[in-house]
Formats: structure tokens, C-alpha cells, sequence
């Protein structure tokens, strides 16, 4: 057992160096077994860590741009049928257009006689009835106090329709 213990306690937690120089005199250093390993397989760690993070990254990005292409057509799909649909309301908006120009660009008929309290608008169609009585033999007389009042109506529908 005291070979055993001997081995245990000789086995050293730092590790040493002896540098040789040119012709200066050598030097003597000592790093503990953990800076040692980290030195040593840090970088290559380090290294490891960073291309998996790059690798992950180009991938992602590459799924995203092709997420992004394949949505896009449909994008200008949808804008074309915009385009195209507001287009054809700005002709028919520019037909309608030209037609009210049209119609307030053109002089209203003078009637003489009309007895329209209010003269029509440029353009404005005549959309009352025609006349379908007449009333002939007006007469108004004063009897005692009261006013008499007599008239004959005709009708001027066509075949003499009821009114």
C-alpha cells in the first residue's frame, strides 16, 4: 500500500515546460491541467460553436428568402387584379363623366308658357306629367254673400281613362 500512496502523491496537478532559447539560458514554466485544457481544446470549442451557429444561420436565412419568393408572386398576382379592376371603374367613371358633361353642356329648352315657378337646371330632364284635364267655362259670381263658382273639367287622357 505505500507504493499505492506513493504513486498517488507524486502524480502532480500542473504540468511543466523547459524552454530553450537560442543561447540564453533555459526557462523553467508551470500551467495547471485545467488552463492547460482549456488552451488546448478551448479554441477548437470555440471554433466548433461558431461554424454550427454560422451553418444555422445561412439556413435559416436561405429558408426565410425562399418563404419570401414564394409569396411574392402571389403578391403581384393579387396587385395585377387590383390594377386591373381599378381601371376598368376609372373608364366607366370617365364615361359617366363625359355623359353628365354632356348633358350641362347642352341648352335647356325654353318653354314660354310653362308657368314653372322656378327655372330648370342646364341639362335636367322634364319629368312631370302630361296634362290629362282641362277646365273650360270658368265662371265666378257673387251671390248675396257667398261666391259661386262654376267650371266644366275635360279629360284628356287617351281612350278617356278614369282619373
Amino acid at each position: 500500500m505505500s507504493i499505492i500512496k506513493a504513486t498517488k502523491e507524486k502524480v502532480s496537478k500542473d504540468i511543466s515546460f523547459i524552454f530553450y532559447e537560442n543561447n540564453k539560458i533555459p526557462r523553467y514554466r508551470k500551467i495547471d491541467k485545467f488552463s492547460f485544457s482549456f488552451l488546448t481544446y478551448g479554441p477548437a470549442f470555440l471554433t466548433l460553436i461558431s461554424i454550427i451557429i454560422a451553418s444555422s444561420s445561412l439556413y435559416y436565412a436561405g429558408t426565410i428568402e425562399r418563404q419570401i419568393r414564394s409569396t411574392e408572386p402571389e403578391i403581384i398576382r393579387e396587385l395585377r387584379s387590383q390594377n386591373i379592376s381599378l381601371t376598368s371603374r376609372v373608364d366607366e367613371l370617365n364615361i359617366i363623366n363625359e355623359k353628365l358633361t354632356e348633358k350641362l353642356s347642352s341648352s335647356v329648352p325654353e318653354e314660354s308658357g310653362s308657368g314653372n315657378l322656378f327655372a330648370p337646371v342646364p341639362g335636367q330632364k322634364d319629368l312631370t306629367s302630361p296634362v290629362t284635364i282641362e277646365v273650360q267655362d270658368f265662371k265666378a259670381q257673387r251671390v248675396d254673400k257667398t261666391l259661386k263658382v262654376t267650371y266644366n273639367v275635360i279629360n284628356l287622357t287617351k281612350e278617356n281613362k278614369k282619373i
